[in-house]
C-alpha cells in the first residue's frame, strides 16, 4: 500500500502546480487550431477537389497524421517536465528527508512517483487523442485506421522518457536533468530524420547513425512505428514509391525487436533509479 500512498501524493502535488493548468489551456488552444484548421481544409476540399478522387483522403490523412505527431511532442514534453525534478527538488529541498524518516522503503518513493506521473501521463494522452480524433471525424469525416495502437505506442514513447528523466533525477539536480532530458529527445528526433534521409540516399552511415541514436533513446522510433497506424493504404504505398514523400513517419511497422527493446528500456532506468535512490547518501 505504500507505493499507493506515494502515488496519491505524487497527484495530489502535480494538482496543486501551475504548469499542469497551463498545459491544459495550452492544449485545449492546440486543439481549438486544429479543429478549425480541420474545418477549414473540409471547405476547401468540398469547392476545389472532387469529391471521390484520392486527393482529398491523402490531405486530410496527412493531417490528422501531422496532428498525432504534435501530440506526441506535447505527451513526450510532458512526462519530462513532470519528472525532471520529481526526485531531485524533495532532495534539493531536503523534503524527502521526512520520508526517508518514515517506514518507506526508498524504492517505494520512485516507483510511487512513477506510478502516479505515468497514469497522469495516460490521462492525458487519452483526451489529447480522444480530442484530435473526434475533431477529425467531425469535421472531414476521416478516421485514421488504427488509432489505439497507435497511441499505446505513442504512450510507450511517454514511459520510457518519464523513465529516464526519473533516473536523471536521482543522480543530478533538477535544471541539468531538464537540459539533459531534453537533449536526448532532441538527438533521438534528429536521429530519426538522418535515418530517414540516409534511406532515400541508400546511404548506410546514415542509416546507421540513425540506429544508434534510437538505441542511446527510442522515444523517435516508437513515434515512427505509432505513424504506420496511422495512415491509409494510400499514404503508405507513396512512401514505399518515394521515401522522401515523408520522412517523419514510417511505411513500416515497428520491428518486434525494437519494441521488446523500447519496453526494457523503461524497466532498466526505474530500476535503477530505485537502486541509485536505495544507496545515495541525503
Amino acid at each position: 500500500m505504500t507505493v499507493f500512498t506515494i502515488a496519491r501524493y505524487t497527484l495530489h502535488e502535480a494538482a496543486r502546480k501551475r504548469l499542469l493548468l497551463a498545459v491544459v489551456l495550452l492544449t485545449f488552444l492546440f486543439l481549438l487550431v486544429y479543429g478549425l484548421g480541420s474545418h477549414y481544409l473540409a471547405e476547401q476540399i468540398r469547392i476545389n477537389v472532387p469529391r471521390n478522387g484520392p486527393g482529398p483522403t491523402f490531405i486530410v490523412a496527412l493531417m490528422a497524421v501531422m496532428a498525432f505527431y504534435i501530440v506526441s511532442f506535447l505527451v513526450s514534453l510532458l512526462a519530462i517536465f513532470v519528472s525532471v525534478g520529481s526526485v531531485a527538488a524533495e532532495i534539493e529541498t531536503g523534503t524527502i528527508l521526512a520520508l526517508a524518516a518514515r517506514p518507506i522503503r526508498r524504492w517505494q518513493v520512485v516507483a510511487g512517483k512513477w506510478l502516479a506521473l505515468a497514469a497522469l501521463l495516460g490521462v492525458y494522452l487519452a483526451a489529447v487523442g480522444a480530442g484530435v480524433l473526434v475533431l477529425t471525424q467531425r469535421s472531414t469525416g476521416y478516421e485514421p485506421p488504427n488509432p489505439l495502437p497507435a497511441l499505446v505506442l505513442i504512450f510507450l514513447e511517454a514511459l520510457v522518457l518519464l523513465s529516464l528523466s526519473m533516473l536523471g533525477s536521482t543522480l543530478l539536480s533538477t535544471l541539468t536533468n531538464g537540459a539533459l532530458a531534453f537533449m536526448l529527445y532532441g538527438i533521438a528526433w534528429v536521429g530519426g530524420l538522418v535515418e530517414a534521409i540516409g534511406s532515400i540516399f541508400g546511404n548506410e552511415a546514415m542509416i546507421n547513425s540513425g540506429i544508434l541514436a534510437s538505441l542511446i533513446i527510442p522515444s523517435d522510433a516508437l513515434w515512427k512505428g505509432a505513424s504506420f497506424y496511422l495512415q491509409p493504404v494510400a499514404m503508405i504505398l507513396a512512401q514505399n514509391v518515394s521515401p522522401a514523400a515523408n520522412p517523419f513517419t514510417s511505411a513500416t511497422p515497428m520491428p518486434p525487436s525494437m519494441l521488446i527493446y523500447s519496453v526494457g528500456y523503461l524497466v532498466v532506468c526505474l530500476l535503477i533509479a530505485m537502486r541509485v535512490l536505495t544507496v545515495r547518501d541525503l
